[in-house]
Parts: C-alpha cells; sequence; structure tokens
C-alpha cells in the first residue's frame, strides 16, 4: 500500500511539541482481561458524564464515577474503517494507510489485539459495520482475533445488528472462556444513522425518544434517515437512486430545510439510541460482575468519532469536516484497584492501544504514533499532547460547500486526497485547520475552544492570530502538499453495489 514518507515524518513535528507524560505503572491489578466497547457515531457531549442533561448513558456514568474519564479525546479521522484501524494500531492514518473505506489495513501493521494473542490471552471481537463485503471482509480489523464476529447475513454479508444482539453474543464468549485471560472487542453501531426509536421499557434502554417528543406528529415515528429503509437498514424498494442522492445532500448540507419539530425528533432518536445502546453495554458490566471478573477486567468504552447535529449547518452525518462534533469522542478506562480521576488533558484514540500493553506489562509497538496514558490513571500530572485530525473522503461534493463551482462554472469532482481538510489540534484546545481547496488567503481556520466550545468565533480571519502558530501550520501545509495518492482500491461489482447501498459511495458509482 502507498504511502508519502514526507508526510508522515511531517507529524512528527506535533511529537517533539507535546511533552512525555507516561511511565511505566507498578501493575497493582492483577488484571487479567480486557473489554473494548467503541460506539458507532457516539459524540462525547451527549453523555451525562460529559454533561448533557437528558438520561442517555447511566451504566457509562456509573463507570465513569469509579474509573477514568478523559474530558478531551479526539479521533483521527471521523470515518469508522479508518479511525477503528488507528485505535488497534495506535497509529494515525498516514502511517497506517486506510484511509477510504474500501481500503484495508494491511498485514504488515501490528495491532494491540497481535500483542495480547501472542502473549497467551484468548481474542475475540463483535463488530458491527454494515458496508463489511465478502470482498472488503473485515478490511484488516481482524488481525489477531482468533474470532471474530460480523454477523454476516444469509449472503455473507455482514448486517446492522443491534445491541441486544451484539451483547448477548458477547456474554456467551465470556462464559465460553471461563477463567481464561481474554481481550474482546465489542463494536455497537447503533447511535449511527438511521437513528431507530426503541419504544418500550425505560428500565430495558428503550422509550427515550417518545419521552422527549411526546407530540410529536411528523413522518420520523420509527426511524430518522434521509430516505427510508427495510429494517436492516438497507433502502426500501431497492437500490438507491438520484432523487434519494439529492435529497440527502441538499439536506445535509443545509440547502433544504427540515422542520423544527424534525429536527428536534432526530436529535430525540438519536439520543434515545444512545440510552439504548448504553443499557445492553451495562450488560455486558452486569455480566463481569456476576461471574467474578469485574475485579479483574480493564474496560474501556470510546468511539469511532461523533455527529453533526446542525453545527456549522452540518446535519446527520459525519466524515467531511473536523468539528468537536465529528471528532470530540468519550473515552472511559475502567481499571479495578485506581481511584475515580477526571484527566483533563487531550488524549487521542489512538492511545489506547500503547496504554493497554503497559497496563498489562506487554512489550509497546515498535512504531506508533500514540502514548501511553497509564499515569494518569494513577492521578499523575498529565499535561496532554498535541494530535493531528484529517477528514474522510469527500460524499456528496456536488452539495458541499467547499466544492461548490465559481458562477457558470461546471461542477469538478474533487481530487481526494488534495481536498481533504487538515487539523492540529493542540495542548491548550485550540485548532487549526487548513483547507487546501479554500481561496488564497482563507485557508485556515482557528478556534480557542476552552472559549469557544461550538467554533463559532474563527480567529484566523486576523492574520496575528496565525503568526505563533508556525510550526503545527508548517506541518500541515507539508501533509498537503506531499499528500498525492491514497494508494490501491480495487473493489468487485459486488462490493461497490453493497458500499452503493449503504449510502457510502453516493455520487461515487
Amino acid at each position: 500500500m502507498t504511502r508519502t514518507i514526507g508526510a508522515r515524518a511531517a507529524l512528527v513535528l506535533l511529537a517533539v511539541a507535546a511533552a512525555s507524560c507516561s511511565r511505566r505503572p507498578e501493575p497493582d491489578g492483577p488484571w487479567r482481561s480486557v473489554l473494548l466497547v467503541t460506539v458507532d457515531t457516539l459524540r462525547a457531549d451527549r453523555l451525562g458524564a460529559y454533561g448533557h442533561d437528558r438520561d442517555t448513558s447511566p451504566a457509562l456514568d456509573a463507570l465513569a464515577a469509579r474509573g477514568a474519564r478523559f474530558d478531551r479525546a479526539l479521533v483521527p479521522t471521523p470515518r469508522t474503517t479508518q479511525s477503528l484501524a488507528s485505535l488497534l494500531t495506535g497509529r494515525d492514518p498516514l502511517r497506517h494507510g486506510v484511509r477510504l473505506l474500501s481500503q484495508s489495513l494491511d498485514d504488515a501493521s501490528e495491532t494491540v489485539a497481535e500483542r495480547f494473542r501472542d502473549a497467551g490471552y484468548r481474542t475475540g471481537a463483535f463488530v458491527v459495520v454494515p458496508f463489511f463485503t465478502p470482498a472488503l471482509g473485515p478490511q484488516g480489523l481482524d488481525q489477531g482475533f482468533e474470532s471474530f464476529d460480523t454477523f454476516d447475513d444469509r449472503r455473507g454479508f455482514a448486517r446492522d445488528a443491534r445491541a441486544e444482539e451484539v451483547a448477548d453474543a458477547a456474554i456467551r464468549w465470556i462464559d465460553e472462556r471461563g477463567d481464561e485471560p481474554w481481550f474482546l472487542w465489542v463494536h455497537l453501531r447503533d447511535p449511527h444513522a438511521p437513528y431507530w426509536n426503541h419504544p418500550g421499557d425505560a428500565a430495558e434502554g428503550c422509550g427515550l425518544a417518545d419521552a422527549l417528543t411526546p407530540d410529536y406528529s411528523g413522518p420520523w415515528n420509527a426511524y430518522f434517515h434521509y430516505w427510508a429503509v427495510r429494517p436492516n437498514g438497507r433502502p426500501a424498494g431497492g437500490a438507491l437512486t438520484k432523487a434519494h442522492q439529492d435529497r440527502k445532500g441538499r439536506l445535509k448540507f443545509g440547502h433544504d430545510r427540515l422542520s423544527d419539530a424534525d429536527v428536534e425528533r432526530a436529535i430525540a432518536l438519536y439520543d434515545g439510541e444512545i440510552r439504548y445502546t448504553d443499557h445492553h453495554f451495562g450488560r455486558m458490566l452486569a455480566a463481569l460482575e456476576t461471574r467474578g471478573r469485574a475485579d479483574d477486567t480493564v474496560v474501556v468504552l470510546t468511539a469511532d468519532h461523533g455527529e453533526s447535529l446542525g453545527e456549522h449547518d452540518f446535519w446527520f452525518d459525519h466524515g467531511e469536516f473536523l468539528y468537536d462534533p465529528s471528532l470530540r469522542v468519550p473515552l472511559v478506562v475502567h481499571a479495578p484497584t485506581k481511584a475515580p480521576t477526571v484527566v483533563e488533558g487531550q488524549v487521542g484514540t489512538i492511545d489506547v492501544a500503547p496504554t493497554l500493553l503497559d497496563l498489562f506489562g506487554l512489550a509497546p509497538f515498535a512504531s506508533a504514533d500514540g502514548r501511553s496514558f497509564a499515569a494518569a490513571l494513577d492521578g499523575a500530572p498529565f499535561p496532554g499532547r498535541s494530535l493531528f485530525a484529517e477528514s474522510g473522503e469527500p460524499l456528496m461534493a456536488e452539495h458541499n460547500p467547499r466544492f461548490a463551482p465559481a458562477d457558470g462554472a461546471a461542477f469538478v469532482p474533487p481530487s481526494d486526497p488534495n481536498d481533504r481538510l487538515r487539523a492540529a489540534a493542540l495542548t491548550d484546545r485550540r485548532k487549526l485547520i487548513l483547507d487546501p481547496r479554500a481561496a488564497p488567503g482563507s485557508e485556515w481556520e482557528l478556534y480557542a475552544i476552552a472559549d469557544d466550545p461550538r467554533e463559532l468565533a474563527d480567529l484566523a480571519t486576523d492574520p496575528a492570530s496565525l503568526e505563533p502558530l508556525a510550526r503545527p501550520r508548517a506541518m500541515l501545509e507539508k501533509i498537503a502538499a506531499e499528500d498525492t495518492t491514497l494508494g490501491p482500491t480495487d473493489l468487485t461489482d459486488e462490493a461497490l453495489k453493497r458500499l452503493h447501498e449503504q449510502g457510502y459511495l453516493l455520487g461515487k458509482k
């Protein structure tokens, strides 16, 4: 797989600038197992532990209260496969090379599961990513796992399994391992669109959306999505049409508007999906308790990316922009015997794998961009670190204001990766964003997130604000200049059809 050496080396500018914050802890476990749970499309600020005023996450909140809650955790890219590859390898996308939905993690990359497996741990995964196809498979994410369940349908495609089914499978797997040490990864997808309604008993994680919008009478009673879908999440009535594509593109980028009531309902459904997912996450935690494994299992919960709910006029999607709704995710780590703590310093999900290796006394990766934050679990001073992020491939670009042609000009499709956004999230909570497609003089955005959490005041409109940021600017400019190829993306016709059905190749047949 082709990689850009110069762009890779530029990341060192951020790494050097960030202080080394880790030390090897003296194990006071003993910890014998790891439960790593990732939730698709879960932004941090929709959880009680992160200040949300709705009852979306009682199980996670309780875990955070007795573990470590990281206040500011960022993903390196707001797309699923690419972000999960970073989580498992501790490497940025520029380094592991998975930068398109159609690319796979190559065998030369080393995953945290491989390290645990080679150290004698049983390894398993239950992963819901329904655009997996026979051609794509699990896209290299299965490296190191003895078993890797994608909940295939009768045709061999992964399907959009709900959290209840996934949690049941994970609990059975834990039961089958008995007292053996293990590493288990569970990826739950429920908060991803379509946002399904879960009517029923609140004690089972249901009913929140209806309770929040009791008088709603619009079209989104069963779910919210830009087009009609079947219960398995696929388009109703066959493949997507150009009308489907245009409807989503115009609504997604704010050209057309949903009513206020429809927006309120869609957000309530998103929150309801979180509450439903949290309930089944809580069932997995309860299973550890009743089976006597809670005291020797390190539990980590995080996400692959967040979701924009209208911020910057980007509606109910992710991947295109690098604002906090898409990049900032929850990160909660419960290591039994460690005192509860809240970590203010900025970390990345690329730091999770190095931390787990550190906690369990396993050798660190030979090459990683992530760093262990194990010391922070002991309450040690933790200033955080600077991080790199890039957007995903542009989808429905004909509706994206970034790619709007000049008056009278024909639309020219974007040339990925030259049109990607890149960002440097600095330790002082400033975020610098480079748009290489922008007109000269307007390529930069700069936000002081500590004072402006919604990223509304672009400080880069004052050129003087950019002058102290020479190093991160140079790093982003170097990557943009040298990052010219994304490597092979050969897919079968069946794989292309499946990705198109899921809405990931709109306008890109």
